[in-house]
């Protein structure tokens, strides 16, 4: 009797079911943590990696975080030391093709990136000095001298920088915009040298 009684109230029912709910909590409750510590785990440790830059067509011109930073070659690729890790900027430029800007995100000790640029109707550009025989360069390249003028015909549509030297003048500056499959025409009057 006293045995039957004891069955009776024990264990209660609520029991069972209060270790059941317990039990989904602690197992949900550590699978977030795990999930979480996955997270950290894959999240970039601090540190300084290299960006190491190739392109296609070979020769364009990298710009990384806003500092010229060379040519790109087979043999020979930009190469960025000393990268802090996270997010960067990488712009290349070649002339006749569509410059590009890329999002770094450096995660390791070495990041290899290669860029395709497209070729695009690029614009003409007639550049004439006076007096004639000036070297112009556009951009950070030499493309000869107007003597008396000079034609420019693979650069890609935008906004350039332009300057012409000529021993015993000044030299001069202009910002010159290539619009796809025009021409436009300068000219550029240059100072003698006091």
């Amino acid at each position: 009797m006293q045995y039957k009684l004891f069955a009776s109230i024990w264990p209660p029912k609520r029991f069972f079911h209060s270790i059941l709910v317990l039990f989904a909590i602690f197992t949900l409750a550590s699978g977030a943590g795990c999930a979480r510590g996955k997270k950290a785990a894959e999240a970039p440790r601090s540190g300084k990696g290299e960006i190491v830059v190739t392109s296609k067509p070979e020769g364009a011109f990298v710009i990384f975080n806003g500092n010229p930073r060379g040519e790109t070659y087979k043999l020979r690729p930009v190469e960025i030391k000393g990268v802090d890790y996270g997010r960067h900027s990488v712009r290349v430029e070649f002339p006749g093709y569509v410059g590009q800007v890329v999002e770094v995100d450096v995660r390791t000790k070495k990041t290899p990136i290669e860029i395709r640029l497209a070729k695009d109707g690029a614009g003409r550009l007639v550049v004439r000095s006076d007096p004639p025989g000036a070297e112009v360069f556009i951009g950070s390249r030499y493309y000869g001298k107007a003597s008396p003028a000079i034609e420019v015909t693979d650069l890609a549509p935008g906004e350039y920088s332009m300057w012409l030297r000529l021993p015993g003048h000044g030299m001069e500056r202009r910002n010159v915009i290539v619009e796809r499959r025009r021409e436009r025409r300068y000219m550029v009057v240059l100072e003698k040298a006091p």
